[in-house]
């Protein structure tokens, strides 16, 4: 309850000392011009206070998600780099069975007169990335087969 004068407060708290007492029991607070504007204040910044703690709970529930998406992406990408190991290591094994089982025997075709050579497909040299360690994702070590170009 606003009370436009703070005298006016003042004479009432001297006639009735339990004033502020009685009016807080009754859900009312008792407001002079001084105190008015502490209570807006009070209030406003209480707002402020909510609103943010409301932009967190919202911030935490959209990282939440994220991260699950994350896990969920990352567990795809690690399938990815399995398969195009695998893909890799295939095609290398089929490029060596054609350059050793195949060209030879193509060749001796050629020392008979027929027209033609034929050449080998390049081994694959590239690797795909490995996870960095602060990944969580665990460095698996690299396969070297038989007639990999990547052989050291």
């Amino acid at each position: 309850m606003f009370v436009p004068d703070e005298t006016l407060l003042r004479v009432a708290h001297e006639h009735e000392p339990a004033l502020s007492e009685e009016a807080w029991s009754a859900n009312v607070i008792l407001a002079s011009p001084s105190t008015l504007m502490t209570l807006l204040r009070t209030v406003a910044a209480i707002w402020q206070q909510e609103t943010v703690a409301q932009s967190a709970r919202e911030v935490h529930e959209l990282g939440s998600e994220l991260h699950k998406r994350l896990v969920t992406f990352a567990g795809h990408i690690a399938r990815v780099g399995r398969s195009l190991g695998s893909a890799v290591g295939s095609y290398n094994e089929a490029v060596g069975s054609f350059e050793s089982r195949v060209l030879v025997q193509a060749r001796r075709l050629e020392e008979h007169g027929i027209d033609g050579t034929l050449e080998a497909p390049a081994p694959v040299d590239r690797l795909t990335r490995q996870p960095a360690p602060e990944s969580g994702a665990e460095p698996r070590p690299l396969e070297v087969l038989p007639g990999d170009a990547n052989a050291a």
